[in-house]
């Protein structure tokens, strides 16, 4: 058996039987909300799939955590419109290709919680933000509009501010 195809097997193992998992950060597509060094907690398997939740996917062989902004059936499949919040573009992926949903981030010893109502609001409000540039950039390629990057960098402050100060206490 290939590395690969040992890796997709236990993909497979892991997804099916459920539970949770932990994963490494790395690179920065979802910066300043996960940074280089986080771990994420990861629930796998088949769990529903909110607007707005991070979720966990395989392409080329490597693990992917990046934002729902959109959710549509697509040629007879539901699929999801997924994009890191600090990409520029965003791609459709069938819900079936979803490995699993970040439910929680630990930064420098601190953890905080995706599943609180309040990170459920910031992570929908992050999606619409994340949704409306997207259609900008492909409306109008080039530089974003001045609000647009006012509004990215307020978005950014707070919560670089929440996962930085004090986090919400983890169930």
């Amino acid at each position: 058996m290939q590395p690969s195809d040992l890796k997709a097997a236990a993909l497979e193992l892991i997804t099916e039987r459920g539970g949770t998992g932990r994963l490494p950060v790395t690179g920065c597509s979802m910066e300043p909300m996960f940074r280089e060094g986080d771990v994420l907690d990861v629930l796998w398997g088949g769990q529903r799939i909110g607007w707005g939740d991070v979720v966990v996917f395989s392409r080329t062989g490597s693990l992917i955590a990046h934002r729902v902004i959109g959710r549509a059936v697509r040629q007879g499949v539901p699929s999801v419109l997924e994009k890191g919040d600090h990409a520029p573009g965003a791609s459709w992926i069938p819900e079936s290709a979803v490995l699993g949903v970040v439910i929680r981030v630990g930064r420098k010893g601190a953890v905080v919680d995706l599943q609180t109502k309040s990170a459920r609001r910031a992570g929908r409000l992050l999606a619409f933000q994340s949704r409306l540039a997207w259609h900008i950039v492909r409306i109008c390629p080039g530089r974003p509009p001045a609000w647009m990057r006012r509004l990215s960098g307020w978005l950014r402050e707070r919560l670089r501010e929440r996962a930085d100060g004090k986090p919400e206490a983890s169930s």
